[in-house]
């Protein structure tokens, strides 16, 4: 199975999407951040996705932790930097 699938694909969205969200936040803009960060947390429901299929890799799973804890650790520095 090849490491350019769906799955990594959203979990890659969901690391990129980090940079607009910090962006705004710095900015004040309150609602773009939330949507961003709303929009991120709906994304990481494609490992529902991957279980219902049966397409689950070691490789994946590692990336989608390595994913959720870059984006906590980025909400929670920026949430008390403001």
């Amino acid at each position: 199975m090849s490491k350019f699938n769906l799955a990594n694909i959203l979990t890659t969205l969901r690391i990129l999407l980090i940079l607009p969200f910090a962006y705004f936040l710095l900015q004040n803009n309150f609602l773009i951040a939330g949507i961003l960060i709303i929009v991120a947390t709906l994304l990481d429901y494609e490992n529902w996705l991957t279980k219902k299929v049966g397409d689950e890799l070691a490789f994946k799973n590692m990336y989608d932790k390595i994913a959720d804890i870059i984006i906590i650790t980025a909400a929670i520095l920026l949430v008390v930097y403001i």
